[in-house]
């Protein structure tokens, strides 16, 4: 990507909604592999103590903003991005450019009742060809078959949904051998998809409150969210220091 911005390390390709499925549809066209990431406040913090995760993220093809928290970060850091482009938003406008284009698609993750549910919907509803699925819970021992089941489909887009940091540095590992196709890291967005969990309104979506309606959801999920006091904390504290830096130059 030409236009980026760096947050606290990691790089978030300064794109809006239209600019990124631009991107994730020649990215599928195209006759080489790569891999989209979806980088939100959590997934920030968590790659300043894990190397692997950091790497991955920095070799993606596209890496967007998911999340208000990263928007603000942007905007303090005087680094603005156009805008949050949330994952599930970008798939879902990705499975409709599927269908337009007659791409091929294939579900990897969530439990097995889920992703079933998911690829069901997503064909009868949407009327997207989606050329296989499989549940996210196999064994390292299993990885290899798991693969070749993808690879015999011949997808264009392979949805990844097994959470961070496991999605991304499975789409790293596997981008090396994978023919063509893009990957896209799409957390618990399966869940969305199938009904099986349900996104928060539109009004606190736009007011950037999906985490508040997970968390009051979900009330074990306060242990992720607790990332957020310290990726607010850090954004801060790498302003103060730029700040002072000017100041003292």
């Amino acid at each position: 990507m030409d236009k980026s911005v760096e947050i606290l390390g990691v790089r978030i390709d300064a794109v809006d909604a239209r600019e990124a499925l631009d991107i994730a549809v020649r990215l599928a066209q195209a006759d080489r592999p790569s891999y989209i990431v979806t980088p939100n406040a959590e997934i920030v913090v968590a790659s300043r103590s894990h190397s692997d995760l950091k790497h991955a993220l920095a070799c993606a093809e596209l890496a967007v903003g998911d999340g208000v928290g990263v928007l603000w970060a942007s905007r303090v850091l005087r680094r603005p991005l156009p805008e949050k482009v949330n994952g599930i938003d970008l798939m879902l406008a990705l499975l409709k450019e599927a269908r337009a284009r007659s791409l091929r698609v294939y579900l990897l993750g969530a439990s097995s009742e889920v992703v079933t549910l998911a690829a069901r919907r997503i064909r009868a509803e949407m009327g997207v060809d989606v050329v296989g699925f499989h549940h996210g819970y196999f064994s390292d021992s299993e990885d290899v078959d798991v693969f070749r089941s993808i690879c015999a489909a011949e997808p264009d887009i392979i949805f990844v949904g097994m959470g961070s940091p496991r999605q991304e540095l499975w789409m790293y590992r596997h981008v090396q051998i994978l023919r063509r196709g893009v990957m896209m890291g799409v957390g618990g967005s399966f869940d969305v998809i199938s009904g099986a969990k349900t996104r928060a309104p539109l009004k606190m979506q736009q007011l950037g409150l999906e985490w508040l309606y997970r968390l009051i959801k979900e009330p074990s999920r306060i242990r992720r969210i607790a990332a957020l006091p310290k990726f607010v904390a850090l954004v801060l504290l790498s302003r103060l220091r730029e700040v002072l830096e000017v100041s003292t130059s």
